[in-house]
Order: structure tokens, then sequence, then C-alpha cells
């Protein structure tokens, strides 16, 4: 049996971190996030928390760059109380940091 057969997780898009650098942007839908958030005839109730879709004009400093979207505050506010499992996206190594600090806060 599932054990999270009809419980609630939570799936991220962390806001994106964009850098002062040359290059394509690392900026890019979330089509993982998707495949996975997408109902499968189970019970799970999911909630999906695109921090670049909630906002996609704001934008915070970070590094040698900025954060686009929400902040992780924010982000972690909306995880429900109820939530058994979270899963965070992280397609790219410059990023890793900035979700170890949304788990933090999330865990908090």
């Amino acid at each position: 049996p599932n054990p999270l057969a009809e419980s609630q997780v939570c799936l991220i898009r962390p806001p994106g971190v964009e850098t002062f650098r040359v290059g394509t942007s690392t900026l890019v839908p979330p089509l993982g996030l998707a495949y996975i958030a997408a109902p499968s005839g189970d019970r799970l109730q999911r909630t999906v928390i695109d921090s670049l879709i909630a906002a996609p004009l704001e934008h915070a400093p970070y590094f040698q760059g900025y954060l686009l979207g929400i902040s992780l505050a924010e982000v972690a506010s909306r995880v429900p109380d109820a939530a058994k499992a979270v899963g965070i996206t992280c397609m790219f190594t410059h990023e890793w940091p900035m979700v170890v600090q949304l788990v933090r806060l999330i865990k908090a």
C-alpha cells in the first residue's frame, strides 16, 4: 500500500535565479513538475506553487544576480500544513543554495 495514497503533497517551483552573465536564460518551463503534478487516477491531493508565475515581475537581489518571482518566505508560507511530502524542482547547480534556504524555511 502507498502511504501517500490519500495524502496531500506540495510541488514547488522556487524563484528563478538569474545571474549577471552572458548567455541564455535559465528560466525554463517546469515541465517535469507539470508531469508529476498531473492527475494520475489516484486520490493524492496536489498543491503546486510556481513562484515565477505567481509574480513574474518581482525580483530581489541574490548574490551576483537576482531571484525572480515570489520571495522564499512567501513560498514557504503557501505550503499547506497538511502536506505529507514536499517536492522542489532544482534544474541548475547555481540554484541549489537557494533551494537549501527554501527547505530550511519550510521546515521551520
